[in-house]
């Protein structure tokens, strides 16, 4: 008997500290003292009753139509912006197109007073021609470009 004793003492020493083990690396945080919460740990746990969905305050109709007016006015005021944006846009390149038709304007313009100029120096030349200068006739008609 004293031989059976002392092996079920070795076998339940060696398989409880395994035990021991085992649970030492599973869950370190807790000990046997930590096992059962204490009465005032179980008043602090939520209920039924006051789960912490229940606990948050629901949103209201007003504060929802606040929150959708906000973000209504903000796109509100993003579209203006966006279209003065747009129209400003618009203005610089109606600006430069303008430029660019004044330029030509003014371009036509210098091209038709030169051709005017040249066509009535060549009148003259004819002119001179028909009343006997006899350089006039021999010299070539006027260029445009050298009135341009």
């Amino acid at each position: 008997m004293s031989i059976k004793a002392l092996l079920f003492a070795a076998i339940l020493a060696s398989s409880s500290g395994s035990a021991f083990a085992q649970a030492g690396t599973m869950r370190p945080e807790t000990s046997r003292t930590d096992t059962m919460p204490s009465a005032a740990k179980r008043s602090d746990m939520p209920t039924r009753e006051t789960s912490s969905a229940s606990a948050r305050p629901r949103t209201t109709a007003n504060q929802l139509n606040r929150a959708n007016g906000k973000y209504y006015r903000m796109r509100s005021r993003a579209r203006a912006q966006d279209r003065m944006d747009r129209r400003a846009y618009q203005a610089a390149v109606m600006a430069r197109y303008h430029r660019a038709v004044n330029r030509y304007d003014r371009r036509y313009a210098r091209q038709q007073r030169a051709y005017a100029t040249a066509m009535a120096a060549w009148r003259r030349q004819v002119a001179a021609c028909h009343h006997g200068n006899r350089r006039a006739c021999r010299a070539n008609s006027p260029r445009v470009a050298d009135f341009y």
